[in-house]
């Protein structure tokens, strides 16, 4: 999801100007970008629940907070004599600024 990261960077600046998004379809556009990021955390703990998820929509764009990036290390090549699941683990990191 790094593109999407860097596409809210920019996109208070430059993304949406002159093509016809409202401005209330350009402030649910980065709601849904953000509760979608925040619901793609790799730790369950870090996902909101439905409820909050509803808050966040309901709410105001001004208080969400852009969860913290995720870095994703590339899975180990699997040898031919193992199975998926001993194999197969994904690897995040938080990558703070």
């Amino acid at each position: 999801p790094e593109w999407i990261y860097k596409d809210l960077e920019k996109r208070d600046n430059e993304r949406l100007d002159g093509n016809g998004i409202t401005c209330e379809e350009e402030v649910m556009e980065k709601k849904m970008t953000l509760v979608g990021l925040w619901c793609i955390q790799p730790s369950p703990s870090d996902r909101p629940s439905m409820n909050r998820v509803v808050e966040m929509m309901e709410g105001s764009v001004d208080v969400l907070e852009v969860p913290p990036r995720l870095v994703l290390k590339t899975l180990p090549h699997l040898q031919d004599t193992s199975t998926l699941s001993e194999d197969i683990s994904v690897y995040t990191e938080v990558c703070v600024p």
